[in-house]
């Protein structure tokens, strides 16, 4: 019998109390990471769905995130609040709007093509 895949989404908000002190701690020592926290917060994307992110997967006309494959080999696609919009245009403004949306020790290089997993190029 062929093993089914779970469903291990789950579902968790910050309190108030928590994201103030998250903010705080972002704002003291890791100032330039603020727009990467707000997207996370805005559209409940998981770590690794957010770093692969690239900058063709944004559709900032449509307030969109149009993401092919996620951990569960699944395409989603998550809309974008205004916070989730100018948090994405302040990382746009710092680059050339290619590649990566954010960088990381994992991500440094580029995404090879059609290949969410890969971390070389």
């Amino acid at each position: 019998m062929p093993h089914r895949r779970e469903d291990n989404n789950r579902v968790r908000f910050l309190t108030v109390e928590e994201e103030k002190k998250l903010r705080k701690v972002i704002e003291a020592k890791w100032t330039s990471h603020m727009p990467e926290f707000d997207l996370a917060i805005n559209t409940g994307l998981r770590k690794g769905s957010e770093y692969g992110l690239t900058w063709d997967m944004v559709d900032f006309r449509g307030r969109m995130l149009n993401i092919p494959r996620t951990k569960n080999e699944e395409p989603i696609h998550v809309p974008l609040n205004d916070a989730a919009v100018a948090a994405l245009r302040v990382v746009h403004d710092r680059g050339d709007g290619r590649g990566r949306v954010f960088q990381s020790e994992k991500t440094v290089s580029r995404l090879k093509t059609g290949d969410i997993g890969s971390t070389t190029q």
